[in-house]
């Protein structure tokens, strides 16, 4: 597409809206695709900290979490059943969190990029909260 762009002489523009500062672990996508835009749309300013929190909450209940993954606000954790996985994320519904089932094991996160620090903090007490319940419940 940069080719063509080119090529055409218009401007290669990308939209980072969802991706840019941070939110896959590069300052912006498009650094990992060895690609250089004329223009970029961006917004987001957090990227990181949740990926961080949920592999920080994965040791704190390793029997619970596992394989806590992703780039900045697009991340995932396993549990160890589906049964588990749906508790947690019925708990996660009643704090007002909302995440998405994956698979057979997985909670999928994707928080929006206008998400403010105030808000992933809220959510990751509500993890730990909804975590210790599946303690106290297993």
């Amino acid at each position: 597409m940069q080719r063509l762009c080119h090529e055409h002489d218009a401007l290669f523009v990308l939209d980072e809206v969802q991706t840019g500062v941070g939110l896959t672990r590069t300052p912006r996508a498009y650094h990992q695709l060895g690609i250089e835009p004329d223009v970029v749309a961006f917004e987001a300013h957090v990227g990181g900290v949740m990926v961080m929190g949920v592999r920080s909450l994965a040791d704190r209940f390793p029997s619970l979490g596992s394989s806590a993954r992703g780039r900045g606000l697009m991340c995932a954790c396993d549990l160890p059943s589906s049964t588990l996985r749906d508790t947690f994320v019925d708990v996660l519904r009643e704090e007002a969190v909302l995440v998405l089932p994956g698979g057979a094991l997985t909670v999928r996160l994707r928080p929006a990029v206008s998400v403010t620090q105030e808000e992933l903090s809220h959510a990751l007490d509500a993890f730990v909260r909804a975590l210790t319940r599946c303690t106290d419940g297993a």
